[in-house]
């Protein structure tokens, strides 16, 4: 062999890559099984809790959940997580469809907890912060008291007596829970079963900075779909953008609305592009900053015309209450856009769509919209920006490439 120096020069380059790659170390897996007392290092070898696993977890591990069935978990606060760079990812093993016969509950920092069914109650505790939730089923009711929180992608379906989602400040944090970012889930048929309880599905307690965005909610009943709730705490700077929101019940009451703002101290509210079947009750209050901009509303009620929220390019199509409609605001009684599956939380618009909703404002207003479609000029109120037509059923059925195109982007 001749030694070059080209070729010394590549022993040395991948001889420093190979002990770069070591010093860095890679990430372990956990392995999590019932009443598993192993070291968790292998399916063979399991632990048998979440909490036992995430003790053992450095960052950016993750731990496999082995199938079975397991009691309430509580993954305790660990002070070390505090400062980790990448989380712990907690998701079933492949192929595994573990039960959790009680709460799920998360007190540590960097936890994200994808994939599973939870047919109880899930909480991210004080403490939790950086939590993500993400790709799971949840029938139990939800809690996240935590700061710098993703909830995504998720199905909050079936629920019984108790509000599909709070995001509240914890007792234990010195003020709101802050940086909340909830996103692309679907949330569907929660409901008082009880004669009592009052079912919400987005309850928001003493929280700042939250963007609420490319959701489908869906409400019957007199409960709200979101409900601000600021007398045990403030809630202001929210963003709720790009949504779609359907509400079953005909009231105007402030349990019957399908966003209630609830108290006039609640500031810093932005409702930009959402297509909402039901009623709005929203008020500027002292603060004076609240906003209602290019949305398409069935029902629009605020407070005393001296205190109303600043709303303009509003498509408003049921009624209004106790509000002085802005000149840019079109109210159109009786004309209801035409929208694809309203049973399914689907206000795309359809193109037997006979009303004008081109009009809005580029003020403050998404980029894209609810399908991640780039809005142009004109730009539409509401969440879904009509560019083009939708394909006809035929003309997917005549090409499967065409469908599987459109159905990812429908997914986007």
């Amino acid at each position: 062999m001749v030694w070059t120096r080209s070729l010394v020069s590549r022993i040395l380059i991948c001889a420093i890559a190979a002990v770069a790659t070591v010093s860095v170390g890679q990430a372990a897996t956990l392995y999590v099984g019932p009443g598993g007392t192993g070291t968790g290092t292998s399916p063979a070898s399991p632990v048998g809790s979440l909490n036992a696993a995430y003790l053992k977890a450095n960052a950016g591990d993750e731990i496999l959940v082995l199938d079975g069935t397991y009691g309430a978990q509580t993954v305790a606060a660990r002070a070390v997580a505090n400062s980790w760079a990448s989380n712990v990812t907690i998701k079933p093993a492949p192929g595994a469809n573990p039960i959790f016969t009680g709460s799920t509950q998360v007190s540590g920092a960097h936890v994200t907890v994808s994939g599973f069914t939870f047919d109880h109650f899930v909480a991210a505790r004080g403490g939790s912060d950086y939590f993500v939730i993400e790709d799971s089923i949840l029938r139990g009711g939800s809690s996240f008291n935590s700061s710098h929180t993703i909830i995504r992608d998720n199905q909050f379906i079936d629920g019984e007596n108790v509000d599909a989602v709070r995001i509240q400040g914890a007792s234990s944090i010195p003020g709101p829970s802050t940086d909340i970012l909830f996103e692309n889930n679907f949330i569907k048929n929660y409901r008082s079963t009880d004669g009592v309880s009052h079912v919400d599905g987005i309850q928001i307690i003493n929280s700042s900075n939250i963007t609420i965005r490319n959701n489908q909610i869906s409400f019957d009943g007199n409960a709200a779909g979101i409900l601000f709730t600021p007398t045990v705490g403030p809630v202001f700077n929210v963003l709720i953008e790009n949504n779609f929101m359907v509400h079953g019940a005909a009231g105007l009451n402030n349990g019957g609305r399908l966003l209630n703002l609830g108290d006039t101290s609640v500031h810093g509210i932005s409702l930009i592009n959402n297509t909402l079947l039901g009623a709005v009750g929203m008020g500027k209050g002292a603060l004076n900053n609240n906003v209602a901009r290019n949305n398409i509303i069935s029902r629009f009620t605020a407070d005393a015309v001296s205190n109303q929220p600043i709303h303009d390019h509003n498509y408003i199509y049921g009624s209004t209450f106790n509000i002085t409609l802005s000149p840019t605001d079109v109210f159109a009684a009786g004309a209801m856009p035409s929208f694809a599956n309203v049973s399914n939380i689907d206000l795309h618009i359809t193109p037997a769509n006979t009303v004008n909703l081109a009009f809005g404002s580029t003020l403050g207003a998404p980029t894209t919209d609810f399908d991640g479609q780039l809005r142009t000029l004109p730009y539409w109120v509401g969440a879904d920006q009509v560019l083009v037509p939708e394909p006809s059923t035929a003309l997917l059925a005549a090409s499967g490439l065409a469908a599987a195109v459109w159905a990812y982007r429908r997914k986007r």
